[in-house]
């Protein structure tokens, strides 16, 4: 039997396996969670919208301006802002951060981007961007390029785009993620 839609395990709970915070303290990671939370809230007014309501935090604003300096000299036409997208042929749902073209594209490919607010690259970021190329693809029954993870910094600096290195292998260990999640969850 196929799960509902809003039961469906997210991209990112597939992976939760093999992130280990167990050495972090628990204060630290609901500090990060709430930055996170905060600071794409923030991005996703901005690139939905062109400008922010209300008073950015003080401790939240150099991410914002990473993320505006990138956004402002690269983006191109916005597609898709913060949307759930779902692929119900793989039991799975995601986030999307943001479906968008970038103004020197060359192929004229929209990319999925996801924003990250981590001063450290995580080696599951590849993974999940990956899968969430395939889902937005089969959303939006769109071509995407390559998947890429956005790091905003706090500095305020301009933000660093990385894209995949090797999506094929990417989403192949995500895939088999996945497959291990519905095998050991019953799901």
């Amino acid at each position: 039997m196929i799960s509902p839609r809003f039961k469906y395990p997210s991209v990112t709970e597939i992976l939760d396996p093999w992130h280990d915070f167990s050495r972090v303290k628990k204060a630290v990671l609901k500090a990060a969670q709430t930055r996170g939370t905060i600071v794409h809230g923030i991005c996703a007014g901005y690139a939905k919208f062109g400008f922010v309501v209300g008073k950015i935090p003080v401790k939240y604003q150099g991410y914002f301006d990473s993320f505006r300096r990138w956004f402002d000299a690269e983006a191109g036409e916005v597609l898709a802002v913060e949307e759930r997208i779902f692929n119900d042929a793989l039991r799975v749902c995601g986030q999307l951060d943001l479906l968008m073209y970038l103004d020197h594209s060359p192929k004229n490919i929209p990319l999925v981007i996801d924003i990250k607010t981590p001063t450290i690259v995580y080696h599951t970021w590849s993974a999940q961007v990956s899968a969430y190329k395939v889902l937005a693809e089969h959303a939006k029954k769109i071509v995407t390029g390559v998947p890429c993870s956005l790091q905003v910094k706090e500095d305020g600096s301009m933000a660093k785009l990385r894209p995949v290195d090797n999506f094929e292998t990417a989403l192949r260990y995500w895939l088999k993620a996945l497959e291990c999640y519905h095998y050991f969850s019953g799901k």
